[in-house]
């Protein structure tokens, strides 16, 4: 099982590099879905969570 691997060179931006094999366009519709999922979860946690309550209890737990 020994199988070659297209690397393509970015020469215009040299960080930027991928392998021929891979799909790329996936990953990026997968990475882009799951930041959506975690931005969702950070905007309704904000605003459905009782912050006076929390911020009760951290103070409690924090404090010297």
């Amino acid at each position: 099982m020994n199988e070659n691997q297209k690397v393509f060179y970015n020469t215009v931006i040299p960080s930027v590099n991928h392998l021929g094999n891979w799909k790329l366009n996936s990953y990026y519709k997968l990475t882009f879905v799951l930041f959506s999922i975690f931005l969702s979860l950070v905007v309704y946690a904000h605003l459905k969570v009782d912050r006076d309550k929390w911020i009760g209890r951290y103070k409690k737990a924090l404090s010297p």
